[in-house]
Order: structure tokens, then C-alpha cells, then sequence
């Protein structure tokens, strides 16, 4: 065990036995080292002899992990004291109870080099004992405004500086600030800043919770006003506590919640506005303030689920049709940020969370907001369960409860009336949908049949409905950009549902003859949406379902895709491509049926088409599966029209008398 003496070198007051333990009386963690002739361990794992060192471990003493073996940290203002071992493992054993006791990551404040440490490499003899030095320890200049320039050099360039000096002179550098600022002496003022910001690119976490200690944090802010490239200081600490304020949605009881929130918020603060990465070479150099971030907000929500009262509260406004819209913006955005944050956290801690919102009734706070007719409420409700859905433990909660909830339909209700003609949040709905609608993401504890029978009859209905609406006899009734993009979205989805599911996809569209609603489509003057149907169409012929063949051929649903192509001509586009693929997709992987439909119907059309040989090799597979008796049975085309509308008819009853609810 060491202690740095009034002369600034270490006294060695001897070798002894460590351990940690929690003293029930003091109901604290206690660091004890025992004199080694002395010492011998009892039952309870403590030593008992000649204590030479008791300290408590507490929470606002910053201890520093070094060269593997050191622990050091500063007892009281002028007590400095470093235990050094014998071994890296009794080292990491102590250094995880202190970790654990500040709830701090024992992989943080461990220095993987001399140069940064407390201790430099000549300080340190061998197995790690710290040497005797006849001569002092580095030393900072002494804290005046005539040594600033030095003070700068000093730390911009030695970085074997003592970093236990940087604790107690960061302080007298924020005095000093007060002098420079009190007699506006600007030069002064500039160099505390490059001093500072050169603090703070060291990168370390401990200086780091010296710097944003709440007592020193506003001054801190008020040192980085002063950059020398600005002209006139900027004013963060006036935006920062007087113009910036923070709305209590629901009064919170707890001080230490309170001053998390405002020291979290600051210190985002300067991370994004004060310290913006200025390149790509220095985007890491205040990772450790990164840490900060992320652990405070991990800290926030285990302070606000250790509250039941402030959640049961949040949630009584966040579904009462009482609450006004103003108020219920506010409590939905606070709401999504606590919902954000459970990103940051593990995932037994986020499982934990989510599950916590689940049982305080986060679906019928999401119904609510869906049902308000404000684009910011229900804006905000969207972020939410996107957020929400990403992970499977929430899904398992959305599946058990969603047959019995309104949400879906609300969900369907904000996609149709989204003010954003390039329907961002009906987007951004529809992904959430896919989450919800994918086999994959159904756990195996859920019947996903039961819930796709639901959606199919409750729920794909109405999100479909506009499909109808818009093409009615056969013609495109509306067209108009902000219609073009809603019905993309939903083309979109009818794609991902017909390649996900099977049996509920295929009765709903034939049942509702879905595919020659959608092939309208292909008269629109936007491209993007004449492309998204021929992708559908595209993506059910590669299921190669008999039962779609058949539809597709009893109904002539080829009649508006070669009316298309012909419309489009030669010319070299898209859509040109897309229409050749589909036709080089039935014949290079012999879609018999479909092969003689096209020959046998539609052939004339494509006589003058020499750019591509895709045609005529279709004709002359076709001739080879007519010589070879495929095409002819009985006399009769297989093909024939009457033939498919039979097997179509047939297959409607069937799945008509099976799911006629849906």
C-alpha cells in the first residue's frame, strides 16, 4: 500500500492482505487491507490483525484501474492513495466490487497504456510496486491566469500528466474561469476553452464524471461558450437553464430522477451541439461521453420502473378519452422517448420494460391515440409501436392481445388518412404490419393460423378496400399522386402476404378477384405504381399455385398486361424490362399451361417483337408440347377457357364452404 506524500512521491507503508465486504452496520462496502505478518482470514472471508487501511467505498470517489495491478484512487483532498498487486487476478477481484458498488462496467476505467495513467511507467518497479522516487512527481503550473498559456501546453502536450492532479485542478480551472469572465478578459477566456476541449478529447470516463458532475456542469458549459473561432461567445448556459424547460407530464417524486433527466439532457447537449464530430478521424475521441449518455438513460427508465405510482398515473391520462389532445401530445411524446430508450438496454432489462408497459396497457394507450383526430397524437403513437415491435418479446404481447383490440383497424385508419402525400407513416404502418404478419416472427406458443384467420376476416378487408374502390368496371376511377403512393403501400403488402401465406391469401384473392383489380393499376400515369402491380402479378406466377394458373387463365388476366406492353411499344424503359422478365420467367421455367394461354391468345401481338427472342422461343416450346400431345387430350385444348373457369368455380365453392366468414 502507497500514499503520496506532501512532496508529491509515493511513501510505502507496507504489505498486507485485501479484501472487500459489506459491513452491515455501516450498510457500505468496506476496502480493508490487514498488515500481512498479521492477517489470517475467518469464516465470513474477512482478515482480522493489524488494520492498516479501512475505506469505504463510496459513490462520488473516483477510483482508477492501472497498469493491470494498481488501484488508485483520492481519499480525502490531499490523501492520494495506491494499493498495488501482486498478481492481475487479485486486482481484477477487488476492482469488480468497487465497479459493482458505483455500478459502473469493470471493463471502463482500465488504462490499456502507461502513457494516460495516473502512474507512469517509471513510477511502476517490478511486479508492479510503485517506486520510491527520490524526485517529485510531474506537476501541473500553478492555477493563475498568467500561466494559462503554460497550463494549455502543459495538457495538450504531457500526457504522462498525474491524471489524479486533473481531478482537484479542474476545479481551481473553473475559479479561474470566474475571474477571466468577471474581467471579460477574452484571451484568457479563448485559452480555457482550447484547455478544456483538450480535457475532454483525453477521453477519459473518470474525468469525464468530474467534468459532469452536476455542482460543476454549468460552469463547465460555460468555459465551452468562449470558442475562439466564434466572434461573439454562444450562449448555451442561458439556453440551457433559462430558455430550455423542462415539462413535468406527470410530477415526478424523485430528486434523483429529476437531476438525471437534467444532466442527461445537458450532457446530450454538448455531445451534439457543443462537441459535433467534426470528422471522421475524431468521431471516436468522446466515445466515453457516448458511455455516459447511454448509461444515464438506462439509469432513467430503472428510476421511472422502480416508481409504480408515476406509471400507474401515466398510463390513466395516456387512455382516458377525458384527457385533452394538448396534454395528450405531451404524455405520448414522453412516452416514445421512454419507449426509445429501451434500446440502449439489455435484453433481459428491455424484455423487463416492455413487459412493464404491456401490463400498465400500452395496446389501449396505442388505441387511443389511433383513434384522436390529431396527425401529431397519432404521429407519435406510430413511432411507438414501431419502436415497440422490433423485438419479439413485445410481439408475443401484441399476439396474445390483438384478436380482442381495436388496434389494427386504428392502425389501417392512420395509413389511409396520412396527411404526407409520400405517405411516410403509412410506410412506416405497413412495415409495422409485416412485422405482426410474418410466420417467422410468430412464436410457437401462438396458433399463427388462429391469428391469420382473424386478420383475413376482420382486418384485410378494410385494408384492401381501396384496391376496390378505385377500379371500379374495370376502369381507374382516381388517380392523383397522393392516391398513387396509398395503393404502392398497399400493392406492397398484398405482395408480402401472397408470398408469406398460403391457403388465407389465395381464397381472399380469388374469392374477391383481387388480381384483375389490381392489373387496373396498369393504366396509371405513374410509373412506380404500374411497376408495383406487374410486381405482384410477377410474385404470384413464381409460386407456380395451380389454383392462381387457373384463375389467371379462366379470367384472362393477361389481357391488360399485353395491352400494356403494346401501349409502351419499343421504347426502352422499366416497365419494357419488367414485362420481357415476366414472359422469359414462364418460359424458361415452362409454365406449360401459361406457355400455350400466351401462343394460343396473344401470339399476333408480339410478331413485330425482334429485339428479344424470348417470343419466338415461347412459340416453339409451345409447338414442341404440341407435338408431343401435352396440349391436346380428347380433342380439346387444355387451355381451353371453359376448362379453367370450371377448376376456378369449383375451387371458390370449396374455399367459400370453408372460411365463409372471411
Amino acid at each position: 500500500m502507497y500514499m503520496l506524500n506532501e512532496k508529491r512521491t509515493w511513501d510505502d507503508k507496507g504489505t498486507g492482505q485485501v479484501t472487500c465486504f459489506f459491513n452491515e452496520h455501516l450498510r457500505a462496502v468496506i476496502l480493508k487491507v490487514v498488515n500481512e505478518e498479521d492477517g489470517k482470514k475467518v469464516a465470513c472471508n474477512c482478515i482480522l490483525g493489524n488494520t492498516m487501511l479501512e475505506s469505504q467505498v463510496q459513490q462520488d470517489i473516483v477510483y482508477q484501474k492501472q497498469q493491470g495491478t494498481l488501484i488508485v484512487w483520492t481519499e480525502s483532498e490531499n490523501n492520494d492513495m495506491a494499493l498495488s498487486f501482486q498478481d492481475k487476478q487479485g486486482c481484477d477481484e477487488v476492482w469488480e466490487s468497487i465497479c459493482k458498488v458505483q455500478g459502473k462496467d469493470p471493463s471502463f476505467d482500465t488504462t490499456q497504456d502507461a502513457n494516460s495513467d495516473s502512474v507512469s511507467d517509471d513510477d511502476v518497479g517490478e511486479n508492479g510496486a510503485v517506486k520510491l522516487a527520490s524526485e517529485p512527481l510531474i506537476e501541473l503550473p500553478p492555477c493563475e491566469i498568467t500561466h494559462l498559456k503554460e497550463i494549455h501546453d502543459f495538457i495538450t502536450s504531457s500526457f504522462e500528466s498525474t491524471m489524479t492532479l486533473f481531478f482537484r485542478y479542474i476545479p481551481k480551472l473553473l475559479d479561474l474561469f470566474h475571474k477571466c469572465e468577471d474581467l471579460e478578459d477574452i484571451e484568457s477566456l479563448h485559452i480555457l476553452y482550447r484547455t478544456f476541449k483538450s480535457i475532454f478529447y483525453l477521453n477519459k470516463s473518470a474525468l469525464m464524471e468530474i467534468l459532469f458532475a452536476p455542482e460543476r456542469l454549468i460552469d463547465v458549459i460555460g468555459v465551452l461558450e468562449y470558442d475562439p473561432s466564434c466572434q461573439t461567445p454562444k450562449p448555451h448556459r442561458n439556453f440551457l437553464w433559462e430558455q430550455a424547460k423542462f415539462k413535468q407530464v406527470i410530477p415526478i417524486s424523485s430528486p434523483e430522477l429529476t437531476t438525471k433527466i437534467h444532466q442527461t439532457y445537458r450532457i446530450q447537449y454538448v455531445h451534439d451541439v457543443i462537441f459535433p464530430a467534426p470528422s471522421i478521424f475524431e468521431e471516436n475521441m468522446l466515445s466515453f461521453m457516448s458511455t455516459i449518455i447511454v448509461y444515464n438513460k438506462a439509469e432513467i427508465v430503472h428510476l421511472i420502473q422502480e416508481d409504480p405510482m408515476f406509471l400507474k398515473e401515466l398510463f390513466a391520462m395516456l387512455t382516458s378519452a377525458e384527457t385533452p389532445t394538448e396534454k395528450l401530445v405531451d404524455l405520448a411524446g414522453f412516452l416514445k422517448e421512454l419507449v426509445s430508450f429501451s434500446q440502449l438496454l439489455n435484453s433481459q432489462n428491455r424484455d423487463f420494460l416492455l413487459q412493464t408497459l404491456a401490463i400498465s396497457g400500452i395496446l389501449k394507450v396505442l388505441e387511443n391515440c389511433f383513434s384522436r383526430d390529431d396527425d401529431s397524437i397519432r404521429s407519435l403513437a406510430v413511432d411507438i409501436v414501431s419502436c415497440v415491435t422490433e423485438y419479439n418479446s413485445a410481439l408475443d404481447i401484441f399476439f396474445r392481445c390483438l384478436q380482442n383490440s381495436p388496434l389494427i383497424s386504428g392502425m389501417i385508419d392512420v395509413m389511409f388518412h396520412d396527411p404526407d402525400p409520400e405517405m411516410g407513416t403509412a410506410s412506416q404502418l405497413a412495415s409495422v404490419m409485416r412485422m405482426l404478419l410474418d410466420p417467422e416472427s410468430m412464436i410457437t406458443s401462438f396458433s399463427p393460423y388462429d391469428f391469420l384467420t382473424f386478420f383475413y376476416k376482420k382486418c384485410m378487408p378494410k385494408l384492401c378496400s381501396p384496391l376496390i374502390k378505385f377500379t371500379g368496371g374495370g376502369k381507374l376511377i382516381r388517380d392523383n399522386y397522393r392516391t398513387a403512393n396509398l395503393i404502392s403501400v398497399l400493392l406492397d403488402m398484398l405482395t408480402f402476404c401472397i408470398e408469406h401465406h398460403s391457403y388465407h391469401i389465395r381464397g381472399f384473392m380469388i374469392t374477391r378477384d383481387l388480381l384483375a383489380k389490381v392489373l387496373v393499376f396498369l393504366q396509371s400515369r405513374h410509373s412506380f405504381l404500374v411497376l408495383g402491380a406487374l410486381r405482384l402479378f410477377r410474385r404470384t406466377l413464381n409460386l407456380r399455385d395451380d389454383v392462381y394458373i387457373s384463375h389467371i387463365i379462366g379470367q384472362r388476366l393477361f389481357d391488360p398486361i399485353v395491352k400494356c406492353f403494346v401501349a409502351n411499344g419499343r421504347t426502352y424503359n422499366l416497365l419494357n424490362s419488367a414485362m420481357l422478365e415476366l414472359f422469359e420467367f414462364i418460359r424458361s421455367e415452362n409454365i406449360k399451361k401459361l406457355a400455350a394461354h400466351i401462343v394460343e391468345n396473344y401470339f399476333e401481338n408480339f410478331k413485330e417483337v425482334d429485339y428479344v427472342n424470348t417470343f419466338q422461343l415461347l412459340r416453339v416450346r409451345y409447338e414442341q408440347q404440341l407435338a408431343e400431345g401435352y396440349i391436346l387430350r380428347h380433342g380439346k385444348p387444355l387451355a381451353s377457357k371453359g376448362s379453367e373457369k370450371e377448376k376456378v368455380s369449383h375451387y371458390n365453392v370449396r374455399y367459400t364452404n370453408r372460411s365463409s366468414d372471411i
